[in-house]
């Protein structure tokens, strides 16, 4: 019963498929048609208590009293701020009838339990009635009548909505130093690092630069409209100075915002062959509620046992690769919120090195390589905002050094066909790599070159070349929501000494499906449709890779060595 509801929510949302243009389309036209002024026959009283949270997290209960004529259908909708206008903006999340707690169906009384990231503002919740006692045999939005505002309840703070959250830190394109960014609420404040060796003892104290965005920045809808809430300043500061294999700890925040909990990093040995490194890589994590609750997506399920895997292990690896479809957020501004939260557990600690998706970038009109509408409106603003990569000015890809191994980390989502900007940065950067100091070499991009029931288009023609050129090690891809691992091959076929391909798009998404019965091709050693992550270790001698699955258990490996 539940998972039939399930799915036809997301129907009912305008969400049937991953490939389908995620903009809530039917939810959002009730709700434009909807009068939002409760019924006067309407007795429903709707309360959400706690009224104040502590932190940058908390649990709310809604308590349901006194609904006639309860439906299945019935939804209770999240909003923030509080005074957000339904029929202007998108509820963050929300849940049906299904997902109550109490006989709802039975005397109209029930309680929802929801679990907030502080988003630097209030929330309140509406109550709909959809008017149906049971779901439509047939998947037809036509068949579900207007949503009806029944009531809505009282305002939930934080304690402190001006809190700084959202740490997260990456390389720069120099040795010795750190990149630490973080996120406030929208009223500008005075902010500042504190950092020192050791815990408590903070010597240095940097102020960062701050940015921000509007909808005027973004591409379309439902990015600068239905979707939009005010992401909150961002700001960022470089660290500079900093001994490689040291540990530093720091906090953010100001007494205006109040301060952080201390958060720790060890600076990066960026170049130093001799340093064995150990990362994590992954592609299309997505993210996922504690509370069950829908959103326009909702299918990253598997996000956060990924992200808690990680957190267990991040004393020990030197960084994340995080190549393309983040946050899935696609136009909907509080998504990102979430997202960035949920990561913060490693991020405030681990350099989070990431590529651009499909889902954060691509757009018509908008400089994307594909002209589909897959971010949403967002045109990589929001992910450009947020993640400051060490690339050059105006472009979209880079590349560095950790120990024995050089990872490109490019964009297939901007131009990268022969004579591109792109391509002439990537045979630059390729020629220039001296194997004598790092002997692994890797690329990473979203969109994969090699998988099963994909079509990579360009990718074989104008890339895979300069991958046999310059003996390329092991490719990482996402996009593809499976693991895939094959042979080391050149034009489709197994050649000694030639490019791994590995696909690595099984963060935590799902929608990952594959016809386990196709006929597989002969580079294929590998398929795996469960979701996990990738941890890489690498000396100057060997380069050995191992994907775990879901429940941290090790489900293939493999290993390189280095001959010379």
């Amino acid at each position: 019963m539940r998972s039939s509801i399930f799915f036809s929510l997301l129907f009912l949302l305008g969400v049937s498929s991953h490939s389908i243009n995620h903009k809530l389309n039917n939810f959002r036209t009730q709700l434009e048609a909807t009068t939002f002024l409760p019924d006067s026959t309407e007795t429903v009283v709707l309360t959400a208590f706690p009224k104040i949270l502590e932190g940058e997290r908390g649990w709310v209960n809604v308590s349901i009293q006194g609904m006639k004529n309860p439906s299945i259908m019935d939804i209770l909708a999240l909003y923030s701020p509080s005074n957000a206008n339904p029929k202007k903006n998108a509820p963050v999340k929300f849940l049906s009838a299904d997902h109550f707690v109490g006989d709802y169906l039975k005397n109209g009384n029930a309680v929802a339990r929801f679990d907030l990231t502080n988003f630097h503002s209030d929330v309140s919740f509406v109550l709909f009635r959809n008017g149906t006692k049971k779901w439509p045999d047939k998947e037809d939005t036509k068949l579900f009548p207007k949503l009806k505002m029944v009531a809505k309840s009282n305002s939930v703070f934080f304690k402190n909505p001006r809190i700084p959250n959202q740490a997260h830190i990456a390389f720069t394109s120099k040795p010795g130093e750190m990149r630490i960014m973080w996120a406030t609420d929208s009223a500008p404040s005075v902010q500042f690092l504190k950092i020192g060796r050791n815990s408590n003892q903070y010597d240095s104290t940097l102020v960062p630069r701050r940015g921000e965005y509007s909808p005027k920045d973004l591409c379309g809808s439902p990015a600068k409209d239905w979707g939009w809430k005010h992401p909150g300043l961002l700001y960022d500061v470089v660290v500079k100075g900093l001994e490689a294999g040291a540990r530093y700890y720091y906090i953010i925040g100001g007494n205006q915002t109040g301060w952080s909990e201390e958060r720790h990093f060890t600076a990066a040995s960026i170049n130093v062959p001799s340093r064995p490194v150990n990362f994590v890589s992954f592609g299309d994590l997505g993210k996922w509620a504690e509370d069950g609750t829908e959103e326009h997506w909702n299918n990253g399920f598997q996000a956060l046992s990924t992200v808690e895997h990680i957190t267990a292990k991040r004393d020990n690896i030197d960084f994340v690769l995080n190549i393309g479809d983040l946050a899935y957020a696609v136009g909907y501004s509080p998504q990102w919120d979430e997202f960035m939260n949920q990561i913060q557990p490693v991020a405030a600690y681990v350099p989070w090195m990431t590529t651009p998706g499909n889902h954060e970038t691509d757009y018509p009109n908008s400089g994307s390589y594909y002209k589909g509408k897959d971010s949403g409106g967002e045109c990589g603003v929001p992910y450009e905002k947020r993640f400051l990569m060490p690339i050059e000015q105006s472009t979209h890809w880079y590349s560095f050094n950790y120990g024995p191994v050089h990872i490109i980390a490019f964009s297939t989502e901007h131009n990268f066909t022969v004579g591109s900007k792109q391509y002439k940065w990537m045979v630059k950067d390729l020629a220039s790599v001296d194997r004598k100091v790092t002997p692994w070499l890797v690329v990473a991009g979203h969109r994969p070159m090699y998988a099963v029931g994909y079509h990579p288009g360009s990718l074989l023609t104008d890339i895979e070349p300069l991958f046999d050129r310059y003996n390329v090690n092991v490719a990482l891809w996402g996009h593809v929501h499976n693991y895939e691992r094959t042979c080391p091959m050149s034009k489709g076929e197994c050649k000694n000494k030639k490019t791994t391909h590995v696909v690595i798009g099984m963060g935590g998404y799902g929608f990952g499906l594959f016809n386990e019965t196709a006929p597989r091709p002969s580079y294929l050693l590998k398929i795996i449709n469960i979701r996990g992550y990738s941890q890489i270790s690498a000396d100057l001698k060997t380069f050995e890779f191992k994907f775990f699955n879901q429940t941290n258990l090790l489900a293939d490996s493999f290993k390189l060595f280095n001959q010379k």
